[in-house]
């Protein structure tokens, strides 16, 4: 049944065109002179305001974290913002027509935090419930100038001592960015943890990626539990078109409630502010084609509906939910194979699972993984450098009080 499915999906997006591999050349007219200037913005009519150049930034972005896309971030910070978190903005001119709209050339939603409880002027890059990433937006072309600019900026201008950086980019050229920047700068920092997590890493073709990621034994069992479940009504594949957005994120939001997430009070459902949060996102990333909900059903009956936020090379998984009534048939694990030939017909290059890192489900089925760190960086002279110094020792003994404490 998998194979008959996903055929048919790929005969519905074979006449559609594949999104082009993008160039990072930006045109001279866009090319930014290096002249920073900063400021902290909290006025979501003013984010909005410059929600075509942040655009632009996501577009050249060393790393385009789709978490921090101003289709999603605005409406967590509209609903989810109970940490006063407020957009730390890097713009220079342009070299061309100075006298233009500036250049974004670096972003970062910003709380303030008390750093393992030192007396020290402390931030964090925001990560509420819903977001699974926090590397910062830096643009191509002067990330490593925008990058040092923000540092400094915060400790001079905000008198900002210590910042904790929590789940960014462990690898690729952001992690090489900022090492760079740390050793040539003598800046002290604290490694508090890494991790990898499942990633989706595409072959030449679906076919292809199935026969050599996906064990024989899952995909045969997986497309028995798919006859049997078919025995019971019809069951099809679709992904969301752009005529019923409102019908399919209403039928998210009451199929992940009726589950477990429902139960533990972590679905979207669960609380007014993370529903209208997850409302206004998903309308606005479904109209720009940021997000691919792909459901899977039995006659007109949702069993298991996934939701991944896009661009054109990059995905995140971002939430996966299904009918708990039909376990016995992995309704969920149907709709995880279903998705594979879409994501290598979308030309997805890779896509974070967002998955615990020892998620036994996704990590079957994407054998890739990707590498993400936690960091807090002395910004302010000798006394962060001590105090970040001195970390290691106090994240040991939290650690041994904790053991205790069990």
């Amino acid at each position: 049944m998998i194979q008959k499915l996903s055929t048919s999906l790929l005969e519905s997006t074979a006449s559609k065109p594949k999104i082009g591999q993008k160039h990072y050349r930006v045109a001279e007219v866009d090319l930014p002179q290096l002249d920073f200037h900063g400021r902290i913005v909290r006025d979501l009519e003013e984010l909005e305001s410059i929600a075509d150049r942040w655009q632009r930034l996501m577009e050249t972005a060393i790393q385009p974290n789709l978490f921090f896309d101003p289709d999603f971030l605005i409406p967590a910070l509209r609903h989810l913002n109970d940490r006063d978190a407020a957009v730390l903005v890097i713009e220079a001119p342009r070299r061309m027509h100075p006298e233009g709209d500036p250049v974004l050339c670096g972003l970062m939603p910003l709380v303030a935090k008390r750093i393992y409880g030192l007396p020290l002027s402390g931030r964090e890059i925001w990560k509420h419930d819903q977001c699974f990433d926090c590397t910062p937006l830096l643009r191509r072309d002067c990330a490593a100038e925008a990058w040092r600019f923000a540092l400094e900026y915060l400790a001079t201008e905000q008198g900002v001592q210590l910042l904790s950086m929590n789940t960014v980019s462990g690898q690729e050229q952001f992690a090489n960015l900022i090492t760079d920047h740390f050793y040539a700068a003598s800046t002290t920092v604290f490694h508090r943890d890494a991790f990898t997590r499942a990633c989706f890493q595409p072959a030449p073709d679906a076919e292809t990626y199935l026969n050599a990621q996906v064990s024989k034994s899952t995909r045969k069992g997986t497309q028995r539990l798919s006859r049997k479940l078919a025995q019971q009504g019809e069951l099809t594949t679709r992904c969301a078109d752009q005529d019923d957005h409102a019908t399919w994120i209403e039928e998210y939001i009451a199929l992940e409630a009726a589950g477990w997430k429902g139960r533990q009070g972590t679905a979207f459902d669960s609380s007014d502010g993370s529903r209208e949060f997850f409302r206004e996102m998903a309308t606005r990333m479904l109209e720009k084609n940021k997000m691919q909900i792909l459901k899977v059903s039995l006659d007109d009956r949702p069993i298991s509906m996934m939701c991944d936020l896009v661009t054109s090379e990059r995905g995140a998984h971002f939430k996966t939910t299904f009918d708990e009534t039909l376990h016995e048939y992995s309704p969920g694990l149907i709709a995880e194979l279903e998705n594979i030939p879409i994501m290598h017909d979308r030309g997805l290059e890779i896509v974070d699972s967002c998955a615990d890192p020892d998620h036994s489900m996704i990590n079957r089925v994407w054998p890739d993984r990707i590498r993400f760190q936690s960091l807090v960086v002395a910004l302010g002279g000798k006394l962060s450098q001590l105090a970040v110094a001195s970390l290691p020792m106090l994240q040991l003994v939290r650690h041994s009080f904790k053991k205790k404490g069990k």
